[in-house]
């Protein structure tokens, strides 16, 4: 969406920093809902791949899974986990504004 806003945006304007701002927080909420702790999206993709046995355990973790979220950030593992995957993330995206190209108006 930034790449077809790019030529009709003025950059440094209100409009694009506000733009810039919504991109950021979308890859921050999108890396953070794939940490594979039951109640985040990242935990339903992990639990395909798991033996059946194990399938069972992974479940009764939902009722933990809110208390699991707050000590993961809480004790700093956005610090170590989150925050390469989030750097990663943007590096991709921006490389990818650069890359693709943009039609004249």
């Amino acid at each position: 969406f930034i790449v077809f806003l790019r030529p009709h945006v003025v950059s440094g304007s209100m409009g694009w920093n506000l733009l810039i701002n919504f991109y950021m927080l979308n890859i921050v909420l999108a890396v953070f809902n794939m940490i594979p702790i039951p109640p985040l999206d990242g935990s339903r993709i992990l639990r395909l791949f798991l033996p059946f046995e194990w399938k069972l355990r992974w479940d009764q973790l939902e009722n933990w899974g809110l208390m699991l979220v707050m000590g993961f950030v809480y004790f700093g593992g956005t610090e170590f986990f989150i925050r390469p995957a989030i750097n990663g993330a943007f590096h991709f995206v921006n490389w990818l504004i650069q890359v693709l190209p943009v039609s004249g108006a």
